[in-house]
């Protein structure tokens, strides 16, 4: 259960040194009624879920190492977020259904082109808008292939990684001419892919 509890070592009366069990942030802000966030949720250790599956339908965990009952808030909520794209979880470890159930399922998408131009523009402006405008559409390209029931990329570009290749070309000038070699520093094919380092190759070169 270290997942749910955060340990620390001190050192006892006798100057031992000891374990000292403390709650997590998930334990308090289910005591408190707050709102708990689990970042990356679909890459949790799979033998956390189950855990979390029980604690949430009985709306209390036991604590083995302190020997208490923890009862949560009946205002606790926890959010969850999760990588998946075109209803094949390629994110991480799959999400077990059990757990699954117990949540409202959002998909949030991609910007739109335009707006993720306009955020590219407020970034980086002095980067010409051409460049810009390459860097969206190859990444739409990018996008749209990973998500196919075939696909040959590895994976999306996120907004996260245009936005800071765009802000080495503002700062760094002379990299606006060699967009190919920079925007792999940012998206890697392994070499052991030739079917998908062809294709970036010529996403590259468009």
């Amino acid at each position: 259960l270290d997942r749910y509890l955060a340990r620390e070592y001190g050192v006892d009366a006798d100057g031992k040194k000891t374990t000292i069990w403390m709650p997590s942030e998930f334990i308090e802000g289910m005591k408190a009624g707050d709102l708990v966030i689990f970042d990356e949720f679909d890459k949790l250790d799979p033998t956390v879920k189950p855990l979390l599956n029980a604690a949430l339908q009985k709306g209390e965990v036991f604590l083995p190492e302190t020997g208490e009952y923890v009862r949560f808030h009946r205002h606790a909520r926890v959010i969850t977020l999760r990588n998946k794209t075109g209803g094949i979880n390629r994110g991480g470890t799959l999400t077990g259904a059990d757990v699954q159930d117990r949540f409202i399922s959002i998909g949030v998408d991609y910007l739109p082109e335009d707006e993720e131009l306009a955020l590219l523009r407020s970034e980086a402006p002095q980067v010409p808008i051409d460049i810009l405008q390459r860097l969206v559409k190859l990444a739409s390209a990018i996008r749209g292939n990973y998500r196919s029931r075939r696909p040959t990329l590895p994976g999306p570009v996120s907004t996260r990684s245009l936005v800071r290749l765009a802000r080495h070309l503002n700062r760094f000038k002379a990299d606006r001419d060699r967009i190919p070699h920079v925007f792999q520093k940012i998206y890697y094919v392994p070499d052991n892919n030739p079917r998908a380092r062809q294709l970036l190759s010529d996403l590259l070169s468009g």
